[in-house]
């Protein structure tokens, strides 16, 4: 199960929208994961966000018998819904394999990113990284556009074509 830091801010956002950030990682939270840290705190600090939240997760998990990561397949499913719908990709950075063993039966795991971000606004509005087609929004891509904008897109979603 993914253990969970939550960091809120308490600001009232004068458009009505609530944004909240999580930051979904390996152990241990190091490197490039603090830099993005670092700037989901600050924009916390600034009211620019309402909160963040900070997970993290194995580096795999198995899909096949013991349900002993459920929380992190659901995500998994919210994820690929929402790039679904957006006509993305999140795989890279998930992949799914086939693991065939020398002895007992062969199973599907799940590899998971060192670092993905998922935004809320009244629901899912982004995974970070996605891939569409050669072109990969990246994390670092998705927090210099929020920056500069001031904020998710009017449509509330930040998705390719605005979607």
């Amino acid at each position: 199960m993914p253990r969970q830091s939550t960091i809120d801010s308490g600001t009232d956002r004068t458009d009505g929208t609530t944004v909240r950030m999580t930051l979904w990682t390996r152990q241990p939270v190091c490197g490039t994961r603090t830099s993005v840290l670092d700037r989901l705190g600050r924009l916390r600090a600034e009211g620019d966000i309402d909160g963040f939240d900070v997970e993290t997760w194995p580096d795999e998990i198995r899909l096949d018998g013991e349900p002993t990561h459920d929380e992190v397949v659901e995500t998994f499913g919210r994820f690929e819904d929402w790039a679904s719908e957006h006509g993305v990709s999140v795989e890279p950075p998930f992949e799914t394999r086939q693991v065939s063993p020398m002895l007992g039966s062969s199973y599907r795991v799940l590899r998971l990113p060192v670092m993905v971000l998922s935004v809320s606004d009244d629901g899912l509005a982004g995974v970070y990284p996605y891939t569409d087609g050669d072109r990969t929004t990246t994390i670092t891509d998705f927090l210099d556009a929020y920056e500069a904008s001031g904020g998710l897109p009017a449509s509330g979603t930040h998705a390719p074509n605005g979607g």
